[in-house]
């Protein structure tokens, strides 16, 4: 008779007022009920910070801002870390892993195909944003090239570039905050007529005119 596998201690450390963090926790919740022997704890990046002492787990998941912390609380004896996010500089001693930002661009291009023919396309993104807003704008942009549809990029005045647009208008927010701004800028556009046909949440937020 095989000995049952040893259950991992597994520590958790990210924010979560972040949808892509709550999201990412999400997920992982549903695999280790599926497929792994974890014993899972959270601890806030703010209560790690001020944590003085703590047992070793066997892994830690967290984001690049708490590697500082994690060293501290561990020296030598570091356990395995996985870090949730692209590094910003080398670090022999851990890895990362990220969301497939490509992907998110894509599948929302198939979702908004899926509903049939809108007037317009757009991607909304404030300029000079982070790497990932350039991914996914080109897995949005390319999936809809293959089907013949042109992808405006909106940028800066928002309220302008949507009453501009035709209408019923397909938006892409690059990221929740940027839909808010959309949802926001949507309310001001109600007022002259342009009324919300649909909204659709992916890993990030899919806004439809």
């Amino acid at each position: 008779m095989n000995a049952p596998e040893r259950i991992r201690n597994v520590l958790v450390s990210l924010a979560l007022e972040r949808t892509s963090n709550r999201e990412f926790l999400k997920g992982m919740s549903r695999y280790v009920g599926l497929n792994a022997n974890w014993n899972v704890s959270f601890v806030s990046p703010s209560e790690l910070s001020r944590t003085k002492v703590m047992p070793r787990p066997d892994a830690i998941i967290a984001k690049e801002d708490a590697i500082g912390d994690c060293k501290r609380l561990f020296g030598e004896n570091l356990p395995p870390l996985a870090v949730f996010g692209r590094l910003t500089a080398p670090a022999h001693d851990c890895f990362s892993f990220c969301v497939d930002d490509e992907a998110v661009g894509e599948a929302c291009a198939h979702h908004y195909l899926g509903l049939g023919k809108f007037a317009a396309y757009a991607y909304y993104a404030e300029p000079n944003a982070n790497s990932f807003v350039t991914a996914r704008f080109e897995g949005f942009r390319r999936t809809l090239c293959k089907a013949g549809i042109e992808v405006a990029r909106i940028e800066g005045d928002v309220v302008r570039a949507l009453a501009a647009l035709p209408k019923p208008l397909a938006v892409f927010c690059a990221c929740d905050r940027f839909a808010a701004d959309a949802k926001d800028e949507n309310d001001m556009l109600r007022s002259r007529g342009y009324a919300a046909m649909l909204r659709r949440r992916f890993p990030n937020v899919g806004i439809v005119w």
